[in-house]
Order: C-alpha cells, then sequence, then structure tokens
C-alpha cells in the first residue's frame, strides 16, 4: 500500500484511524488534506521509514481517538453517499450543533470570567477574545454554505442549472471563501488549545470552567471533522 502519494484527506477517508498518527504529528488533514503525504512529512522534516511504518500499524489497529463515534465512523461511509445525503448530515448534524453550542459557551465563558478575573484574568480573556472571533466568523460561515453552496450542488445533481450559470460561479467562489475560513479557525482553536495545556483545567477550577473546557475541546473535535468533510470529500465533487 502506497501512501505517500495518497493526499493526506483521502487517507483519513479511507482510514479513519489514521488521525491517530495525523494527531501525533500534528498533521493538518483539514484544511491540508489536499496535500500529498509525502509532501506533509517533507515539509515537517519527519520522512522516514520508521515513521511511515507507525502510520501502517495505526491503520491496521482498531483505536480511534478523540472523534465521537458518529461523526468519525459515518465518515467512513461518506465517499459513496451521494451529495444530498452528506449535505443533509452537514446540516442537521454539524451546523444546527454549532447553532446551539455557541451562544452556549460564549455565556459560559462571560461567567467563568466574572468568577475567576482575580486569579485567571489573562488565561479566559484570552479565550474570549479567541472564542469570540471563532462565533462571528461561524455565525456567517454557516448561511454561506446554505445559501450559496448547498442549494446550488443540490440543483446541479438534479440538473437544474448548469455550469455555465451564474449560481454555479457563485458556488465556486463561496467554496474558496468556506475554504480559507476553515483554514482561519482551525489557528485560533489551535491556540486555545495550546493555552490551555490541551484542555487541561487550572487546579482551583470550578465545575463551570470544566464543562467549558470540555464544551471547547467538543468543538475543536466537531469542527476538524466538519472541515474533513467539507474539504476532502463533498467540495472536491463539484470542483475536480
Amino acid at each position: 500500500m502506497d501512501l505517500l502519494n495518497e493526499k493526506v484527506g483521502d487517507i483519513l477517508n479511507k482510514f479513519p484511524n489514521s488521525k491517530n498518527f495525523f494527531d501525533k504529528y500534528k498533521i493538518d488533514f483539514c484544511c491540508g488534506g489536499q496535500k500529498k503525504l509525502k509532501n506533509v512529512l517533507i515539509e515537517l522534516n519527519i520522512e522516514n521509514a520508521e515513521i511511515l511504518n507507525e502510520l501502517y500499524k495505526e491503520i491496521k489497529s482498531n483505536k480511534i481517538q478523540n472523534y465521537s463515534k458518529d461523526e468519525i465512523l459515518k465518515s467512513t461511509d461518506f465517499l459513496l453517499k451521494p451529495s444530498k445525503d452528506i449535505i443533509d448530515f452537514i446540516i442537521n448534524h454539524f451546523h444546527e450543533e454549532l447553532r446551539c453550542d455557541l451562544p452556549e459557551i460564549s455565556k459560559l465563558i462571560l461567567k467563568i470570567m466574572r468568577a475567576h478575573i482575580k486569579n485567571h484574568k489573562e488565561l479566559f480573556w484570552k479565550i474570549h477574545e479567541l472564542f469570540g472571533k471563532i462565533q462571528i466568523l461561524l455565525e456567517s460561515h454557516l448561511i454561506l454554505e446554505e445559501e450559496n453552496i448547498f442549494k446550488t450542488m443540490i440543483s446541479i445533481e438534479s440538473n437544474k442549472i448548469n455550469k455555465d450559470s451564474v449560481e454555479y460561479k457563485t458556488m465556486i467562489c463561496s467554496i474558496n471563501e468556506s475554504i480559507t475560513e476553515h483554514s482561519v479557525v482551525g489557528p485560533y482553536l489551535n491556540q486555545i488549545s495550546d493555552i490551555t495545556n490541551n484542555y487541561t483545567p487550572p487546579q482551583d477550577a470550578c465545575n463551570t470552567v470544566i464543562k467549558v473546557y470540555e464544551n471547547l475541546q467538543k468543538l475543536q473535535n466537531h469542527l476538524m471533522a466538519h472541515t474533513q468533510l467539507e474539504n476532502n470529500v463533498l467540495f472536491p465533487r463539484f470542483t475536480e
């Protein structure tokens, strides 16, 4: 099995447990999913036979970490699913959850800022700043995808419009915009992960702080799965 010439996103689609390997070596399989593995390894200066053997070993194992079951296990079926089914899943599972989760997380962050201003001001103010940027971007991002991308994809597949239409050209521009926004959100989430020591609550953390950290980690895993499905499964069907 020659994986070096495979795209990182395609490897994850075919072998979900490769995520353990990608996480360990901080390989971006979402926004960087269109890069070939060999090029990514060269960029990270970790190309050697032992590393590749480690990936093969992960693929053969049954361990899957850091994704909720429905997100990662269902992703193995998406390569064979019609685009409309993928779109319905993204809206019903990812988008609707985000619309519920984002305001709730924001409310909890404000609560811990007030309660812990004396002991953890710098930390919680930074979390608030980064999360605020994520929330603002995602609220408009969901509308962009649903109105300018998904509706056009369904119309294309039902032969209601073609590639010469204004709608198609708008869709392509919006896909590029969506991918760019994915690449902006990812670093914000990585910064939150870094400053929280991979979502490890302070020793004096109250239950609300613990809940915020759990929700932020869930959000990161959720968005990684969301981005992976769009960037590396759905969007290429209409852009390649």
